[in-house]
C-alpha cells in the first residue's frame, strides 16, 4: 500500500495508518491499514485520495428545536439532560419508596394504620 500524506486519518478509527493501495489497470483503492476500513475502486490515486478525504457534514440537532448545535451548546443541553435524568431518578426513588410505604399499610375505617 503506497503510504499517501495526502489522506486524512481514517474516520471509523481515526488512526492515521491510510493509504492507497494500487489496483489493476492503474486503478487505486483508499483504505486504513488499523481497522480495514476502504472506499470502492477508484479511477487513479488523486481521485482515491480525494474521495477518502471528502467527509459528510455531521451536526447534532437540538432535541427540541432541531437546530444545529455547536460543541459548547452539545455540552450544555448534555448536563441539563443528565441533571434531569438525575432529578427523575430521584422522584422515582421517592415515588417507589411512598408505594411500598403505602403497601405496608392498611386503611381502618377512613385512618391509615400501619399492619
Amino acid at each position: 500500500m503506497n503510504k499517501s500524506s495526502e489522506l486524512l486519518p481514517c474516520p471509523f478509527c481515526g488512526c492515521n495508518e491510510t493509504g492507497i493501495q494500487k489496483g489493476y489497470f492503474g486503478h487505486a483503492i483508499p483504505a486504513c491499514t488499523n481497522c480495514g476500513a476502504s472506499l470502492p475502486l477508484c479511477k487513479n490515486a488523486e481521485l482515491a485520495a480525494a474521495r477518502w478525504n471528502t467527509r459528510a457534514e455531521v451536526y447534532i440537532a437540538h432535541p427540541i428545536t432541531g437546530e444545529p448545535m455547536d460543541k459548547s451548546q452539545c455540552k450544555r443541553v448534555i448536563t441539563q439532560m443528565a441533571d434531569q435524568i438525575k432529578y427523575l431518578k430521584e422522584q422515582l426513588g421517592i415515588v417507589h419508596r411512598g408505594a411500598k410505604t403505602l403497601t405496608q399499610m392498611s386503611i381502618v375505617e377512613g385512618t391509615h394504620e400501619k399492619t
